[in-house]
């Protein structure tokens, strides 16, 4: 199934800008894979003389824990980084979203999640490559100024979001918001990081 998507995406490249985002990578040799199979579709287009772009920018979705742990390694396959909060808040906090319950457990502020969030996003940035966020924290504005803390720069959320967030950036700080991410990242509750943020922003 997936050598006539890859056809389909060199094909359609040639008519608008196009990246290809991997989901649920967990190791580098993923990549190498699919960079392998996206090489071998080009030259079969080639002996066809289909028109082809010169670079297809391919990314790795980061949503499940060991590809938030090992992104270094990731960043030397790939082009750009997608953060995926929703799998990667489940996984990490082994808590399922879909279970009002557990909202206490499944909290977008808990700690470690913030730390695996802060070492994708600098990992990113050292490597020079973009880093972006999607998810349900991404278009919600209670949580905008925390990931313009963490050094986000690129959010991908619905469109019906887009005036609500962007009105938001426009009323903080980011460099006063960066010198305060150190303390927000040692804290030990998301309570307490729920606390310091009001704090900051309120």
């Amino acid at each position: 199934m997936f050598q006539p998507q890859i056809r389909a995406i060199l094909r359609a490249a040639c008519y608008g800008p196009v990246r290809v985002l991997i989901p649920m990578v967990t190791q580098p040799d993923e990549l190498i894979a699919v960079r392998t199979l996206f090489k071998l579709a080009r030259q079969e287009l080639e002996h066809e003389n289909v028109d082809l772009p010169e670079k297809l920018p391919l990314g790795a979705m980061i949503e499940v824990p060991a590809a938030a742990i090992n992104v270094r390694a990731l960043l030397e396959h790939c082009d750009f980084l997608a953060i995926g909060t929703n799998d990667l808040a489940q996984y990490v906090l082994a808590a399922d979203r879909s279970n009002d319950a557990l909202d206490n457990i499944y909290n977008p502020l808990q700690p470690a999640l913030l730390r695996l969030l802060s070492h994708v996003i600098s990992a990113g940035r050292r490597a020079d490559k973009p880093v972006s966020l999607c998810g349900e924290i991404a278009g919600d504005t209670n949580f905008t100024a925390l990931l313009l803390m963490l050094g986000l720069h690129e959010f991908s959320m619905h469109p019906s979001q887009i005036l609500h967030v962007r009105d938001r950036l426009a009323t903080l700080d980011q460099a006063r918001l960066r010198r305060h991410a150190a303390r927000v990242l040692r804290a030990h509750t998301h309570e307490l990081v729920e606390e310091m943020l009001a704090g900051l922003t309120g």
